[in-house]
C-alpha cells in the first residue's frame, strides 16, 4: 500500500467521525483472500469508499459507520482502482449492535478456476473485537480460520487449548488474554493428535504490550493446487490495521501425549483415582473405560498414582509408577493385574503397562490396532483373520507386536486361538465400516477371566476397544452363524419402527420371547440380557439412533434392527 493510500486509511477513522450519529458501531476490514485476481481490493460501507486499494494481508484499523436500518451495515468489495459502489461485485449485509466493534475479513476466491477446493468469496463476520487490550503489560488475541484448504482445526499452546474445533470461515468466540511475551503456539486436527505446524508468537518482540489483535490462517497449504499462490502460514492484524506480521516457524514444542485405560478386572480396583506427581488427575476412572488422549508436558520425572475411588489426597495411594514422557512421543498406558490378596487365580500384581510409541492416525483406508493382552487367566493367544495372524504370541500384560495396520472392513471370525493356531478359543466380529475408525486407530484389549469362577466371579472374558477420544470401551460381540436377515424378517416384525419408548416382537409362529440384547451401531451392548415381557420391550432408556434388536431362537441368533426417536 502507497503513502497515498496509507494516509487514506488513516485519515478514514477522523472522517467518518464527522457524521457518527448515536447508533454507530466499530469495524476493521481485513484482506485475507489468497485469490491473484483479489490481491487487492475496495471496500465501501454503507455505499461510501472506505478502504482504496486494500491489499492481501493488509488490515484497515477500526472505524465508526452508521448503522442502517434493523441495525444493519452493508459491506460491499470490488476490484481495486473501482469508480464507485456500483463496481462492486460481492455485497453482505451484516446485523450488528450498535456500539460494538466488529472484525470483517475477507476470505476466498472470486476466480473460478485454478483453485482446489473452491471456496467461493465471502466476508467473515467477528462480532466481539476490541479497540486495545486491558491492560498495556498484556497482549489480547482472537483467531480465525480463512485458509481455503486447511481443515477444521485447534490453536494449542504447551497444554492449553486456546481455540477448539475452528472450521473455515470460523473465530474463536472471544479473545485470550495473555502477558505479552513470546510462546509457541501450535495447529493441530481437532482432537490434538497431529500437529500442522509450530510458530513463535512474537508479541513482545512485536511490541504488542497493550494491542488486542486478530490471529488468522492465511495462504494454501498446497500451493501448487492452487495457482501457486502464497504459502500457508500464521499472521497476525492489529487493532491499529496496516500490514498483518507473519509468525515464523519454530521447533515443535515439548509436549507429549498420553491415554490411560483401566483393564484391571480385580473387583477392588473397578474404579480407582489416579494421581500425577500427588494431583488427582483423574477422579474415579472406571474399569473397561479410557480417559481421552491428552497433551502432557515432556518432563524426566513423572509418578502415577493409583488410589482407590473417592480418594481425599495421594495420601491413600496404593500403587505408584515412575515414568518419563518424551517430546513429541504418544503413550498408551494400561492398567492390568489383581491388586486383592485373595479370591484370584492366578494373582498377577497389580501393574501400570506402558507402550512408548503408540499412534493416533493410520493412512487413510486403514486402521491401526495396538493389541493388549490383559486377561490374567487367559494362556499366550495369537489373534488371527482367515490366514492372517494380526498378532502373535501375546502374552499377559504384553502390547504383542505392537500395531497391526488393518484394512477398514467389517470383519466377522476374528479368532482368538492359542499360540499354534490349531485351537479357537472365541471369534468375534470386528466392524471398523460402522465404527468410523477410517484413519484413526484404537487399542484392542483381551479383558477379564477366562474362568470367573476361579476370579470371585468376576467379568468374563472377551475383546473390548478403546479409542483415542476415551470414554467406555466397546466391547467386540462374539461371531455367530445365526439365521439370514431374510429369514428372521419373515419370522419377526418390530413395530412401530421407528420406536418410542416400547418396541414390541411380533412373531409368525407365536414365539414368547424372555430376553434380548440390543447393540448400538458401534457394536456395543446398551442393553444385555433384559426381560422381555409379553412380546414388549422397554427402550425408553436408550437415545435416539439405529440399534439391533438381538435374542436367540431355535438355538441361533436372531437380529433384528429398529430405529429409537
Amino acid at each position: 500500500m502507497n503513502l497515498k493510500k496509507l494516509f487514506f486509511s488513516l485519515l478514514l477513522p477522523i472522517v467518518f467521525s464527522f457524521s457518527v450519529r448515536a447508533q454507530s458501531v466499530q469495524i476493521q476490514v481485513i484482506n485475507n483472500s489468497a485469490d491473484a485476481a483479489l490481491n487487492s481490493v475496495d471496500i465501501y460501507v454503507n455505499g461510501v469508499l472506505f478502504a482504496d486499494d486494500l491489499d492481501f494481508r493488509y488490515a484497515t484499523g477500526f472505524f465508526s459507520a452508521n448503522t442502517l436500518a434493523g441495525n444493519t451495515v452493508i459491506i460491499g468489495v470490488a476490484l481495486n482502482n473501482s469508480s464507485n459502489v456500483a463496481d462492486t461485485f460481492y455485497s453482505l449485509t451484516a446485523s450488528v449492535i450498535p456500539s460494538n466493534n466488529y472484525i470483517m475479513v475477507v476470505n476466498g476466491m472470486k476466480s473460478t478456476t485454478g483453485y482446489t477446493p473452491y471456496k467461493k468469496m465471502n466476508v467473515a463476520v467477528f462480532n466481539n473485537g476490541k479497540l486495545m487490550s486491558s491492560g498495556v503489560t498484556n497482549t489480547e488475541y482472537a483467531f480465525g480460520n480463512g485458509s481455503t484448504d486447511f481443515q477444521t482445526t485447534d490453536l494449542r499452546s504447551g497444554i492449553s487449548i486456546i481455540a477448539k474445533d475452528i472450521p473455515y470461515g470460523g473465530f474463536t468466540t472471544g479473545y485470550t488474554n495473555v502477558p505479552t511475551s513470546d510462546f509457541k503456539i501450535r495447529t493441530t486436527n481437532t482432537n490434538g493428535g497431529v500437529t500442522y505446524g509450530t510458530y513463535n508468537a512474537a508479541f513482545q518482540n512485536m511490541g504488542y504490550g497493550g494491542v488486542a489483535c486478530m490471529i488468522l490462517t492465511s495462504g494454501f497449504v498446497t500451493p501448487s493446487a492452487n495457482s501457486n499462490g502464497p504459502s500457508f502460514g500464521l499472521w497476525v492484524a492489529p487493532a491499529i490495521g496496516g500490514p498483518l506480521q507473519q509468525f515464523s516457524s519454530v521447533n515443535p514444542e515439548a509436549v507429549s501425549r498420553f491415554q490411560l485405560i483401566n483393564n484391571s478386572a480385580d473387583k477392588l480396583t473397578d474404579t480407582v483415582d489416579v494421581y500425577f506427581d500427588n494431583v488427582l488427575k483423574y477422579d474415579n476412572l472406571v474399569f473397561r473405560n479410557a480417559t481421552a488422549t491428552i497433551d502432557m508436558l515432556a518432563t524426566s520425572s513423572l509418578t502415577i498414582g493409583i488410589a482407590p475411588p473417592n480418594s481425599t489426597s495421594s495420601a491413600d495411594v496404593f500403587y505408584t509408577y515412575p515414568m518419563s514422557l518424551d517430546s513429541q512421543k504418544r503413550y498408551v498406558c494400561v492398567l492390568n493385574g489383581i491388586q486383592s490378596a485373595t479370591g484370584y487365580t492366578p494373582k498377577p500384581p497389580y501393574a501400570l503397562n506402558v507402550y512408548n510409541q503408540a499412534k493416533e492416525t493410520a493412512a487413510s483406508g486403514n486402521t491401526g490396532v495396538l493389541f493388549m493382552q490383559g486377561a490374567t487367566d487367559a494362556p499366550v493367544i495369537d489373534i488371527r483373520y482367515t490366514t492372517n495372524t494380526w498378532f502373535d504370541d501375546a502374552s499377559y500384560g504384553s502390547f504383542g507386536s505392537g500395531y497391526a495396520t488393518i484394512p477398514v472392513n467389517s470383519y466377522k471370525y476374528v479368532n482368538v486361538t492359542d499360540a499354534t493356531g490349531a485351537t479357537t478359543y472365541k471369534s468375534y466380529d470386528l466392524p471398523l465400516t460402522t465404527m468410523n475408525l477410517d484413519g484413526k486407530t484404537i487399542t484392542l484389549c483381551e479383558s477379564g477371566f477366562k474362568t470367573p469362577s476361579s476370579n470371585s466371579n468376576g467379568p468374563a472374558w472377551g475383546l473390548y476397544v478403546a479409542v483415542a477420544d476415551g470414554g467406555p470401551m466397546i466391547q467386540l460381540l462374539e461371531s455367530s452363524t445365526g439365521i439370514s436377515t431374510v429369514n428372521a424378517n419373515k419370522l419377526f416384525r418390530l413395530y412401530p419402527n421407528p420406536a418410542g419408548d416400547v418396541l414390541h416382537i411380533a412373531s409368525t409362529q407365536n414365539t414368547k420371547l424372555t430376553t434380548a440384547d440390543v447393540i448400538d451401531i458401534t457394536g456395543r451392548t446398551v442393553m444385555n440380557n433384559v426381560s422381555v415381557q409379553n412380546n414388549e420391550l422397554n427402550i425408553s432408556q436408550l437415545s435416539n439412533g439405529i440399534y439391533i434388536l438381538r435374542f436367540s431362537y431355535n438355538a441361533e441368533t436372531v437380529n433384528l434392527r429398529f430405529q429409537k426417536q
